[in-house]
């Protein structure tokens, strides 16, 4: 690989240094791992990352650094200089108070793209394929789709978020080369790029709140660090792992201190994948890569949770999970790993030898602090409610698993995928089922609602839609609905290959019958 093209894959300027080089590789890694099972371009991306890595290091290693030598100045030359100096001084500093001036003004009143309310309601947002990459589309439930304004030919258009309000439709994409935050306007059709960084940013996330003050504070990923995101002002802050003092803040060199809590945090995990807020905003749910495997994780943001140390619930070949507005988080464990090898608890130990209790689970946090619920589990071939008694369900294909996890807007029904593995990480979706958790619901009780090669879920913000994804073919797979209400289905999206479907969070309008 070329040297020049190896620095743009990484995304450094030639002459960085080892550091900067390694940092880099890291978070691309990341991404790329995270994303790894969904992307068919995984073997060729990793190949080219790995080759791009070996190069950028071999540079930074070969470069080494100068020292600029310098005469004695006469007299003369000193007064000269003196004068230049000062020059560029006075004009540095009325440049820094233009730029300061323009940074406020900016901050402060120019956020005339958000500044105005849409109506949203009934939208869905969703990613299409597009050769080896995505293009971020917006669904209505007549089925009319509209693109992305602005989209790039070989780029692609990730993480599609919704401001709380639902007024506004936040995303990351590489369109203008590294993977930067952009908010998109679907009525008024407005796209405006919010941050402008070198590190690559991934799995953006807004969650639900009740104080105005926080509905603008979302959290993203970067080079296995947490941030948290202001998608009003653009500023960006680091909150995991936990920095010594003062919250750092972001920059292209990145990272700040990572603070005391590095000795807890290498024991868990490498970096983290994924963030979602905990109850009442006062810790972060995450995912950490632990080589190979994945921990969920509780991480405090004060002393008053676990002493303000990391709380590791669970781990697993694949996890995924999901949070409602109260803070309860569900978790769906795919290939049940111990969250200490070295230390099994003596119930698991078989003839010297670690059992798991179970392969794939669903397991549900509470907000209130109470135990954590094992909702269902799988045993090889065998699907079951609870405790491992009667199986439900029983696959003729192999091992059943579970994916896709999501919780309904007021915390009564879980809906997941449930289907046959995969691989390691993998499942190849047989159809979404509901399991109610509480009396009222539509739901007597555990059900399938819908059967395909099931991928993505999203529930509707008034929980009587499923939005989901359907694998009808190597080239197709369709974007759907459940309405749960006039018990139909509905295919929204056809001849294209969609995937993470997020319904507007205002509430409203009603699908075109199929």
């Amino acid at each position: 690989m070329e040297k020049q093209t190896a620095f743009e894959t990484l995304g450094v300027a030639p002459g960085s240094d080892e550091r900067t080089v390694r940092r880099a590789y890291r978070g691309l890694l990341f991404e790329l791992e995270d994303k790894g099972q969904s992307d068919p371009g995984y073997p060729a991306k990793k190949e080219r990352l790995e080759q791009a890595f070996a190069v950028c290091l071999e540079e930074a290693k070969s470069v080494a650094p100068t020292i600029a030598s310098a005469l004695p100045e006469t007299p003369d030359e000193k007064g000269a200089t003196r004068k230049k100096t000062l020059r560029f001084l006075v004009g540095a500093l009325g440049a820094v108070s233009i730029f300061a001036l323009f940074l406020f003004f900016q901050q402060s009143t120019v956020d005339v793209d958000g500044k105005d309310a849409s109506d949203t309601a009934g939208m869905i947002a969703a990613l299409e394929t597009v050769g080896q990459n995505t293009k971020l589309v917006v669904f209505k439930f007549d089925g009319t789709k509209t693109d992305v304004p602005g989209y790039v030919g070989g780029t692609s258009d990730r993480d599609p978020a919704w401001r709380p309000d639902g007024s506004r439709l936040l995303f990351t994409s590489n369109r203008d080369g590294n993977f930067n935050i952009y908010r998109w306007d679907p009525v008024r059709g407005k796209v405006a790029a919010r941050s402008n960084l070198k590190r690559a940013k991934s799995n953006l996330w807004f969650g639900l709140t009740d104080d105005p003050k926080q509905a603008d504070s979302g959290l993203f990923t970067s080079g296995g660090f947490v941030f948290k995101y202001d998608q009003k002002t653009g500023a960006t802050e680091q909150l995991l792992p936990v920095p010594k003092g003062k919250t750092a803040v972001e920059s292209d060199e990145g990272g700040g201190s990572t603070g005391q809590l590095d000795a807890v945090y290498d024991k868990i995990g490498k970096g983290f994948k994924t963030a979602r807020w905990g109850p009442g905003r006062l810790s972060v749910y995450t995912v950490m890569d632990r080589e190979g495997d994945d921990v969920f994780v509780q991480n405090p943001l004060t002393q008053e949770i676990n002493k303000g140390r990391p709380l590791p619930f669970v781990a697993a070949r694949r996890i995924e999970f999901d949070t409602d507005a109260a803070g309860d988080a569900l978790i769906a464990i795919r290939h049940f790993q111990f969250v200490d090898p070295e230390n099994v608890p003596e119930e698991y130990l078989k003839d010297g030898r670690a059992v798991p209790p179970y392969d794939s689970g669903l397991m549900l946090v509470p907000a209130n602090g109470s135990q954590p619920v094992l909702i269902c589990q799988t045993q090889g071939p065998k699907f079951f409610l609870g405790k491992p008694d009667k199986p439900l369900i029983t696959s003729k294909k192999g091992s059943m698993t579970i994916g896709s996890p999501r919780l309904s807007p007021d915390g009564s029904v879980v809906a997941f995928v449930i289907g046959d593995t995969s691989g390691e990480r993998g499942i190849q979706g047989q159809g979404v089922m509901v399991v109610p958790l509480k009396a009222g619901t539509p739901f007597e009780g555990p059900q399938m609602v819908a059967e395909g090669h099931v991928e993505d879920l999203a529930w509707s913000p008034d929980g009587r839609y499923i939005a989901f994804t359907d694998q009808v073919s190597p080239t197709e797979r369709t974007l759907n609905l459940v309405d749960f209400q006039a018990k139909q289905a509905t295919v929204l999206g056809k001849g294209g290959l969609f995937s993470s479907p997020a319904f507007s969070p205002q509430t409203g309008g009603s699908p075109k019958a199929s």
